[in-house]
């Protein structure tokens, strides 16, 4: 399957995105989920909002449009209410699937 120009330039845009969005949210998220559960990250006080991501998710994230892509074409038809579900669940395979590989791999998995 080639892409045009145009269209490998959208998937790398893609691939950026996700990964600045995907981290910057996992940042904020372990920050505030550390604030809520009033256990301190990285041995920082509290008040000064440690989040944390991994290296690793940057190349998870990334995958993440790399086969969304594939699924477009084929979804586009279909009404937003039931794309978005599919969306999702692609999501969600390539997590479990990327953790499951780091464990084999490292023999630990970030989450």
């Amino acid at each position: 399957m080639s892409f045009s120009k145009y269209k490998r330039a959208h998937i790398a845009f893609m691939v950026a995105a996700f990964v600045c969005f995907g981290i910057t949210v996992e940042v904020f998220f372990t920050a505030f989920s550390s604030l809520y559960t009033q256990t301190p990250l990285c041995g920082k006080p509290l008040a000064a909002m440690v989040g944390m991501s991994y290296v690793w998710m940057a190349f998870i994230y990334g995958l993440i449009p790399v086969f969304g892509i594939l699924f477009h074409d084929k979804a586009k038809p279909l009404p937003i209410w039931l794309r978005l579900p599919v969306y999702v669940v692609i999501i969600y395979i390539v997590e479990f699937v990327s953790g499951y590989l780091l464990q084999c791999i490292t023999g630990r998995c970030p989450w």
